[in-house]
């Protein structure tokens, strides 16, 4: 940070809670603090638009509803950002309670998920004037529970909806039970039902039992969470600490100069939050330049396949590695814009996620070789581009036999880039909550595969920290022998 021809020295561990709680996932604010869940939340106008278009005859048909989107999308604030709009479920006569299965996801847990539910729903019979008296029976008190919903009148003073979310951290074998459990309430007139799913356990419930795909995917009203602009999220929640002016989208130029003044107020939520960790030379902080590129957000998409909180990870992480090496960052100038930033170079990155205790790190597509020097899962995923696109499955494990690969060796590849936490590969006959695999054929290269076969892998920087010596053949040329 240049200030009269000096460099101000930062020592970002000082910014390291700051940059936590920017950034820190909003599931977790919402039970704890309200207020700056709501100043940090990102606005759904048009999905919450959505919500009130599907929700608005819910007290007269007693309809359910799914809210659909990717990891990461934003599903669980998006539930919490309805569940906290008094005014909206006021206006839709609805009377909210909120379940999270994450709150519930150690084994043998399901217990105290349906304990949890039939207690708020007691809560919500409490409101209408329906006094019931629990038991220590659960299903006994499951029972009664149901009784009362079934026989409340529609003349009631508001709908029940109970929000069900993080479901997808179920199981296979907690998943139907539960979902069988949630039945009644499901075909119920008088509740409605909003389970918020990732597509793969849409896809699950819809193939997997008729009756549950009745009551929770088919005969509902659905929501596909649109995928946010992740320049626009970052920048809204470093707006207070930056000094960003020139962001136009959607009004957002207000948003940014209002949540700016409230720095000015001692009473305001980011001043108290910023004393409290200690944070006094936030003037000096200001002077950054906005860090993030197109580019690099661009990188920091395709690397998590749009998972908002791995995004969100590399941000603390690229925001700590600026403020320890700002003086040796490039700058970009933006072509519309004119605004100077700064920019993280290739080499960077790679340095930055290859270090030891890194949030989020580069996966190593060469860290297997075989003796001829050619890396296992890079070639594999080669394959699974390639062949199926030259409708050559058959020949699959011949090709990469021929650079030395063994069939046992691929098929443990296969699995390996198609797990969750890798996310390379996925298959399009699924079984749910498990690695599973079948034949090539069901095989695709994910965005974040094609990312790392036609940009990543050819970065020199990446060649030179894991491929350097004897670099990996690539199958490209064999494919095209046998085409």
């Amino acid at each position: 940070m240049k200030d009269n021809d000096s460099i101000k020295e930062f020592n970002s561990e000082d910014y390291s809670e700051l940059f936590e709680l920017m950034f820190s996932d909003l599931r977790r604010l919402s039970k704890g603090d309200k207020e700056t869940f709501i100043d940090l939340y990102y606005n759904r106008d048009d999905d919450i638009t959505d919500f009130k278009m599907v929700a608005k005859n819910l007290s007269e048909t007693g309809s359910n509803v799914i809210i659909i989107g990717d990891a990461g999308v934003g599903k669980s604030s998006f539930i919490y950002r309805l569940y906290y709009d008094s005014a909206l479920l006021e206006e839709l006569k609805l009377f909210p309670i909120i379940i999270d299965y994450r709150d519930f996801q150690e084994e043998g847990d399901q217990f105290f998920f349906k304990q949890t539910v039939i207690q708020k729903t007691k809560e919500y019979l409490d409101f209408i004037g329906v006094k019931i008296t629990l038991s220590e029976c659960q299903n006994s008190n499951l029972h009664l529970v149901q009784k009362e919903i079934m026989d409340t009148s529609h003349e009631k003073k508001k709908h029940l909806i109970i929000f069900v979310d993080d479901l997808d951290y179920a199981e296979q074998r907690e998943l139907f039970p539960i979902l069988k459990f949630l039945k009644p309430f499901a075909r119920s007139q008088n509740v409605s039902i909003v389970l918020s799913v990732r597509p793969t356990l849409y896809k699950t419930i819809q193939r997997n039992d008729g009756t549950f795909s009745y009551y929770f995917t088919q005969h509902v009203r659905k929501i596909e969470l649109r995928h946010l602009s992740l320049h626009h999220i970052i920048a809204m929640r470093l707006a207070p600490v930056l000094a960003i002016t020139n962001i136009e989208h959607k009004g957002f130029l207000k948003n940014i100069i209002y949540k700016l003044s409230m720095l000015k107020s001692e009473e305001r939520k980011y001043i108290r939050v910023l004393k409290k960790l200690g944070v006094k030379n936030l003037e000096d902080l200001k002077k950054i330049q906005f860090p993030f590129t197109e580019e690099y957000i661009a990188f920091m998409k395709n690397i998590t396949s749009n998972n908002i909180r791995e995004c969100f990870n590399i941000a603390i992480e690229s925001l700590m590695y600026i403020l320890d090496h700002y003086e040796k960052l490039e700058n970009d100038i933006d072509s519309e814009t004119e605004e100077v930033r700064k920019k993280i170079t290739n080499k960077m990155i790679v340095d930055l996620f290859t270090k030891e205790y890194s949030k989020y790190t580069l996966f190593d597509l060469h860290e297997i070789k075989n003796i001829n020097n050619n890396s296992l899962y890079f070639n594999t995923l080669e394959a699974v581009q390639k062949c199926r696109k030259g409708n050559l499955d058959v020949n699959f494990y011949k090709s990469l036999e021929k650079l030395g690969h063994k069939e046992e060796d691929v098929k443990n590849a296969l699995k390996l880039l198609g797990r969750k936490s890798n996310r390379f590969l996925s298959s399009n006959d699924f079984t749910y909550a498990q690695d599973y695999t079948k034949e090539p054929i069901k095989y695709r290269v994910t965005k974040k595969g094609e990312y790392y076969l036609s940009d990543i892998s050819e970065w020199p920087e990446y060649k030179d920290k894991f491929d350097s010596t004897n670099p990996s053949k690539s199958l490209k040329s064999i494919i095209e022998e046998m085409i």
